[in-house]
């Protein structure tokens, strides 16, 4: 059994977009005997991304470029993680 929390919030801009999430995960019982004899996973995700889109549509779609940042805290260090990177992206309707 796992239990959730999230939490977003947006920003929107006519050419911008703000967007962050924290969520919160537990497990209810032992994740593995072989992981801190039998712990239970208590999780902590954290993403915040900030996208540009360009105003005249490129070739047909929405060229975009965004900057994200993420990061999980764990008890269990096998859960643990860091992201960040930019993002180029062409999106199209169909």
């Amino acid at each position: 059994d796992v239990a959730r929390v999230a939490l977003v919030e947006d920003f929107l801009a006519p050419r911008w977009q703000l967007q962050g999430l924290v969520s919160g995960q537990w497990d209810t019982s032992g994740y593995s005997q072989l992981l801190e004899s039998n712990a239970a996973r208590r999780l902590l995700t954290a993403h915040i991304e900030l996208e540009y889109r360009w105003p005249a549509p490129q070739w047909g779609g929405q060229a975009t470029v965004s900057a994200y940042a993420a990061r999980r805290w764990s008890n269990l260090t096998l859960f643990d993680w860091r992201d960040h990177g930019i993002r180029l992206s062409w999106l199209r309707q169909w």
